[in-house]
């Protein structure tokens, strides 16, 4: 924690450490229209898993 403040970045959530530690890429969406076509699109492969 003490790292992340002199670095001035925020500490990482469980999800964040595990895509770091996968060497993934984390996207942050800003935009309502990005957050709703992200929304649509986890009901569409949730719905496909219930299937």
């Amino acid at each position: 924690m003490v790292d992340e403040g002199l670095a001035n970045t925020s500490p990482l959530t469980q999800f964040g450490r595990a895509t770091k530690e996968l060497e993934g890429e984390l996207i942050q969406l800003r935009s309502l229209q990005a957050k709703g076509r992200v929304e649509r699109r986890h009901g569409l492969l949730q719905d496909q898993l219930e299937n």
